[in-house]
């Protein structure tokens, strides 16, 4: 399993996390990998509070099929507690993603870009357990119904635009 992390911390500003993200790291690939083969990836991990997800001060993006970026808010209030938790969770949504990316590759159209987020989720949950992350249940029942409609026209653009 050729899987890498790289912290990049020129400014220090990650020195407290680095044991807390590298442990989180190892166990997040210990049991990823006891359910499917992970390998030649590299994983980012750097400070950007403009990329996270407010409520946890981490982020994910996996950029392709063998590169994963994790922004961090070294200044987010629970981050040890969000590193520990989020970290594992993040790694095994994005691995799979990546995983994806080598075939059926992740989606052309917003319809299977849906359909790729639903399985990473659900990997995630299939690896890590608890509750569906806080995205799947944000909006309500009718919220969900008046947005589809949106959604369904654009359900097999290639154009669409994915942020």
């Amino acid at each position: 399993m050729n899987v890498n992390l790289h912290l990049l911390n020129a400014s220090g500003s990650l020195n407290i996390f680095t044991k807390k993200v590298e442990n989180s790291f190892r166990e997040a690939l210990n049991d990823i990998s006891k359910k499917i083969k992970i390998s030649d990836i590299d994983v980012v991990v750097y400070d950007n509070p403009h990329q996270t997800i407010p409520e946890f001060g981490m982020g994910g993006y996996a950029q392709s099929a063998n590169l994963i970026f994790i922004p961090i808010d070294p200044k987010f209030s629970n981050l040890s507690k969000t590193i520990e938790h989020e970290l594992k969770r993040t790694l095994a949504h994005e691995i799979h993603h990546c995983l994806r990316w080598r075939g059926p590759g992740y989606g052309k159209n917003l319809l299977e870009a849906i359909i790729t987020e639903g399985l990473a989720d659900h990997f995630d949950l299939e690896i890590n357990g608890g509750n569906s992350p806080i995205w799947s249940s944000a909006l309500s029942k009718r919220q969900l119904e008046k947005l589809l409609v949106e959604a369904k026209k654009e359900f097999f653009n290639e154009n669409y635009d994915h942020n």
